[in-house]
């Protein structure tokens, strides 16, 4: 069984948008990619310079080139996760129950 204690998330300065894709010459356009994926703009963690310079086609470089190690992402997404959970609030009374462990404990928290 699996159990999620919680989830965050990190979002690296960096945006790419659909105007800095069309520019790399890649074969697409702004209105092409938001119809088509319907994002407009997305972070990474590689600079935009790098990206610009290589259009992504070094996969080996990508890790040494990149701003943040997979420790630092995860680092700030742990944070972002205690300083955004919705947890922090009580529960409505239906709810409940899922932070409870035994049956009769589920009950009392039903009928409060």
């Amino acid at each position: 069984m699996l159990y999620l204690h919680g989830l965050g998330h990190f979002y690296p300065e960096n945006v790419i948008t659909n105007r800095f894709l069309s520019e790399l010459d890649i074969g697409s356009s702004e209105e092409w990619i938001l119809e088509r994926v319907g994002i407009v703009t997305r972070h990474t963690v590689l600079p935009l310079d790098y990206i610009k310079a290589t259009k992504n086609r070094d996969l080996r470089r990508v890790m040494e080139a990149s701003l943040y190690n997979n420790a630092q992402t995860a680092a700030a997404a742990a944070r972002s996760r205690r300083t955004r959970s919705p947890w922090r609030r009580t529960p409505p009374a239906s709810r409940r129950w899922f932070r409870c462990g035994s049956a009769a404990a589920r009950t009392r928290a039903a009928s409060t």
